[in-house]
């Protein structure tokens, strides 16, 4: 079974939107927002990777950008756990402290803006973001807006810059890993090169004509990368 965590500004139906060969099992990140407000990235990937362990004896990891990021304090935290794990659109890690510092900078601007703006102009301009513009907005967006407090806690508590570089976890995995980005996405294609020389077993997929949104741009393509991924984790 594959145990999927969706992106930010995303929903657990999201995953509905890519035809994976294996049943799939989305959680509401929103929901342990508000059921665990401030969580840490660490502890969400503890807590999260036991919930898994109580349902699956061999389950799969599937993690879209922040999802992915999530994700991989899962793997950290349980490596013995998964029979492999599929990265999708992530960030593995900001190397100095000085760019985690910033970044935690700007995600409290993001979190003020979630909670204080038009939610219209507010998905607007993340939608306008280089790494997303003109790309495919997900549909479920508008419907966040009830979520605005659990949303803006995740880019506190989630920021990329409470995030440690996680090169070191995938090197250490035994578990087969495949890291995909879109052809298009070219920051997120540097830091794939980046994760396969420090990880050389990591298998890293460039998925042609796509973006950083790859459920949406090919959902067809990422089911079929994710079958052929599930074919040699046995």
């Amino acid at each position: 079974m594959i145990h999927a965590l969706h992106g930010n500004l995303g929903a657990a139906s999201d995953c509905a939107a890519v035809p994976f060969s294996d049943p799939v099992v989305t959680p509401d990140l929103w929901a342990w927002q508000e059921r665990f407000p401030a969580l840490s990235l660490e502890a969400f990937g503890l807590r999260w990777a036991d919930d898994v362990a109580a349902l699956d004896a061999a389950p799969v990891l599937l993690g879209y950008s922040l999802g992915g990021r999530l994700g991989l304090q899962a793997l950290a935290a349980r490596p013995s756990l998964w029979r492999g794990a599929i990265f999708v659109s992530t960030h593995p890690g900001l190397v100095s402290a000085e760019e985690r510092e910033a970044r935690r900078a700007h995600d409290a601007v993001w979190a003020r803006r979630a909670r204080e703006e038009s939610w219209d102009a507010f998905l607007a301009d993340w939608n306008a973001q280089p790494v997303l513009a003109h790309q495919a907005v997900p549909a479920s967006q508008p419907a966040l807006e009830p979520r605005r407090e659990a949303i803006a806690g995740g880019f506190e508590s989630w920021s990329l810059g409470c995030q440690l570089p996680m090169e070191g976890v995938l090197a250490r995995s035994a578990c087969p890993i495949w890291w995909v980005v879109g052809e298009r996405d070219a920051p997120y294609r540097a830091l794939a090169r980046r994760v396969a020389g420090a990880a050389p077993a990591v298998r890293v997929v460039v998925v042609p004509g796509a973006g950083h949104r790859l459920l949406w741009e090919r959902p067809e393509a990422l089911a079929e990368i994710a079958a052929e991924a599930l074919g040699q984790m046995g």
